[in-house]
């Protein structure tokens, strides 16, 4: 139960209109000096969470990068003015070998690329998890249910909701009074490889910074919590359910 609804808040986390919002608050905050629009912050900020929990699409990542450093890439592949340069209208190649002479301030690099693919490996190892589970705990309810009683699957949907609760009071807590602390240790857990730190002024960082990881707490915070004292309400009420005379 208690996995089942830290997945719930996880998976409004991945929604695409979560990172649209958030981004549109966030993005471009920490660095003053990028060459970018914010529109253009958003967008590719929207890319980065298709490639990691989308499509994971690489042609699509390129196409955002390509679309952001239309003034840059032109000279550089030879594009007529005014036309667009995207990863259908020049030799891949050429295209991706352009995008990385512009360096981190301008594009998603290999480096970042490949944390967001170990990112993508997590988060698909975890759904498949997360759905196994799922369907074991409706097994395992239906199955208390008929041994037991409606009122142990009180007990059960109780106790798992304020389980939650407390853990993400706990966690709350922590990222309150230390969020980068916090952050570098959930890093940690996932990636001990440590290939998730990047520059301050790069695409990754600049589009994603750290009141964006904020605002994604917020939400995976919120929404989990206010599941579980559904939860844990429903629990109650069923506890309270007097048994059926025979």
């Amino acid at each position: 139960m208690a996995v089942a609804l830290i997945g719930a808040g996880l998976f409004v986390c991945c929604l695409p209109v979560t990172t649209e919002v958030i981004s549109r608050l966030t993005s471009g905050s920490e660095n003053p000096d990028t060459p970018f629009s914010h529109e253009e912050l958003v967008e590719a900020a929207v890319a980065i969470r298709d490639y990691t929990v989308g499509s994971h699409s690489l042609d699509g990542l390129y196409d955002m990068m390509a679309s952001i450093n239309v003034d840059e890439l032109e000279g550089m592949l030879n594009a007529d003015e005014g036309s667009a340069v995207n990863s259908e209208a020049v030799d891949p190649e050429a295209l991706e070998h352009a995008l990385q002479s512009l360096g981190d301030q301008f594009i998603v690099s290999p480096e970042a690329i490949s944390h967001l693919d170990d990112v993508n490996a997590v988060l698909t190892q975890s759904s498949a998890l997360l759905i196994f589970l799922g369907i074991l705990l409706v097994v395992c309810l239906v199955y208390t249910g008929v041994r037991s009683g409606i009122r142990w699957i009180g007990s059960v949907l109780m106790g798992g909701g304020i389980l939650v609760i407390a853990l993400f009071v706990w966690l709350g807590g922590w990222a309150i009074i230390d969020f980068n602390g916090f952050f570098e240790a959930l890093h940690g857990v996932f990636f001990s490889q440590g290939n998730w730190s990047f520059p301050a002024d790069s695409l990754m960082i600049t589009a994603l910074p750290t009141p964006f990881w904020i605002g994604m707490g917020i939400v995976w915070l919120t929404t989990t919590i206010v599941l579980s004292i559904l939860v844990a309400f429903i629990g109650l009420r069923l506890r309270r359910r007097r048994p059926k005379a025979s």
